[in-house]
């Protein structure tokens, strides 16, 4: 595990997202509840000792129970990248299917019968495409 802090931000998973939620929530009370509030997660980092998806899942979950607006599910890109198809769209299906907030799901999203059919298909909200974008100027 990478983080090897012992205080209440290292261990177990509750102590390694209260960051996290402490942060959400200074966030939520100082905009009040009119201002969307989107938080952007790794789905897993990937590599061993990294956080998992189950981490990912949990945190998700402790932020939709809070009442976060949206969640952007993104992870290790560079492991993915040749993938011709959405990169994340198993976890962020999870996510979505157990979470009330928003999901977005960016990486990978290059192919519009394929956006369409996912979007029609999960519960996922919205797709991110901005690096796309930025290197297709033309879409």
């Amino acid at each position: 595990m990478y983080n090897q802090q012992t205080d209440l931000y290292g261990g177990c998973v509750e102590n390694r997202v209260r960051m996290l939620l402490e942060t959400y929530c200074a966030i939520r009370c100082a905009v009040g509840t009119d201002f969307q509030i989107w938080v952007k997660i790794n789905s897993s980092d990937g590599i061993e000792g990294g956080q998992s998806f189950e981490d990912s899942l949990y945190a998700c979950k402790q932020l939709s129970n809070l009442g976060v607006d949206a969640i952007e599910v993104s992870g290790n890109w560079y492991a993915n990248s040749l993938k011709k198809d959405i990169y994340y769209k198993e976890e962020a299906s999870k996510i979505a299917d157990e979470c009330n907030a928003s999901v977005i799901v960016t990486g990978g999203n290059r192919n519009y019968l394929q956006i369409n059919q996912f979007l029609n298909s999960s519960k996922i909200e919205y797709i991110g495409m901005a690096s796309l974008l930025l290197r297709n100027p033309i879409l």
